[in-house]
């Protein structure tokens, strides 16, 4: 079962500073995630597929209380973040988090 994120409770599982995750990083073990992003998927109604998305950055708590695994799947500035607690290898939930409405961001190909 899924668990959509509202914007505060999204909020709640940031931390000051943010650390990128990169692929060599052991501190922060990582979480299976594959079953809740095809839930997802359904749920949400991404126009996509779990094999066309793509992790576009991962980042972490002090502490790696939570990590966030920010996804794409083509549409700029808008993301699936999926929200993970590794040291209990738990997936907390996801946020829709777009970037072009929250910010006025616009893709400049738009413009052709």
């Amino acid at each position: 079962m899924i668990n959509t994120l509202a914007k505060d409770e999204f909020l709640t599982t940031m931390g000051q500073p943010m650390r990128f995750i990169d692929d060599e990083d052991d501190e922060c073990p990582a979480v299976p995630i594959g079953d809740y992003l095809r839930e997802c998927i359904a749920g949400e109604g991404i126009p996509t597929d779990a094999d066309s998305v793509e992790i576009h950055a991962v980042y972490a708590t002090p502490g790696n209380k939570y990590c966030h695994i920010l996804l794409t799947w083509g549409v700029p500035n808008v993301f699936l973040v999926i929200v993970t607690q590794p040291r209990e290898q738990h997936v907390n939930g996801h946020y829709l988090l777009d970037l072009n409405g929250e910010y006025g961001l616009y893709d400049a190909r738009d413009e052709n």
